[in-house]
């Protein structure tokens, strides 16, 4: 047996072990464990009947409508899909935008969709020029509105035009000034 001494304590418990019982083998057993005879008991279930009804109704939903927000793309020879367009009104508006949509339509003509400017090019309920007015046609991907004066759009057509030039307020250079402030 070799014993490697590290302090006075290491020696003084090196000289208690004597040779011989060093080189016989040390049986460790382990304590004994209690198994329990009976199983557990299994907790109570609840149970229910329940009646269904004779007669269920099938509730029909309509057919979607159409949607004219999505341009077919071409995904393979024998299938298309639509796709959305990404310039478009949202379907839902925050209050304050629409608040500021209302301002602007009453600022810039009155509430009249039909409207034109004496002056200058400007037409429809939000005084797009017209070249505003064929860069919001364009991004809608309206190409029959392009070089038509906003006056003889759409009221959806020019509330979703107004969208996309305002483009979440980085647009509102179109509308500044005028006779009061909508922001």
């Amino acid at each position: 047996m070799k014993i490697l001494i590290i302090g006075g304590l290491a020696a003084a418990m090196a000289a208690t072990v004597s040779a011989s019982a060093a080189e016989q083998p040390i049986a460790v057993t382990p304590p004994p464990v209690k198994v329990l005879e009976r199983p557990l008991a299994a907790a109570p279930v609840e149970t229910r009947t329940v009646t269904a009804p004779a007669r269920v109704a099938v509730l029909e939903r309509p057919a979607p409508a159409a949607d004219t927000d999505t341009q077919p793309v071409k995904v393979s020879r024998a299938r298309t899909a639509k796709v959305r367009t990404k310039d478009r009104a949202p379907r839902t508006v925050s209050p304050g935008l629409e608040s500021i949509r209302k301002c602007i339509v009453k600022r810039e003509s009155e509430g009249q969709y039909t409207v034109r400017n004496k002056t200058s090019s400007a037409a429809g309920a939000y005084q797009f020029v017209i070249a505003t007015s064929n860069e919001a046609a364009r991004r809608m991907q309206r190409s029959d509105l392009i070089g038509v004066p906003a006056s003889q759009w759409s009221r959806r057509d020019q509330d979703r035009a107004f969208y996309v030039i305002w483009n979440n307020g980085r647009g509102r250079a179109h509308w500044a000034g005028g006779r009061w402030a909508c922001w």
